[in-house]
């Protein structure tokens, strides 16, 4: 019984950590959450910089943007150029 338990709290906790490494999104396709890791992004949308956290927060707001019909942010690699 004990092993039966421990095999579905494992499966349980595999599937929970799988499913909130994904971001979530809403009805237009466009993540609403993203992971919490640090690893930031300086983008430039050809008039101004903006320095995003990660690759998914620049992806979700990109994608709110394309949905307005505005211009997307593009990686770039001075990192300088957002601070």
């Amino acid at each position: 019984m004990l092993a039966k338990f421990v095999i579905v709290f494992i499966l349980l906790s595999v599937l929970s950590f799988t499913c909130l490494a994904q971001p979530l999104e809403n009805r237009s396709g466009c993540p609403q959450i993203c992971p919490d890791n640090y690893d930031p992004i300086c983008a430039t949308d050809g008039n101004s910089f903006l320095e995003f956290p990660n690759s998914c927060e620049m992806d979700a707001h990109n994608c709110q943007l394309l949905s307005d019909s505005k211009q997307a942010f593009e990686t770039t690699l001075d990192l300088d150029m957002c601070r």
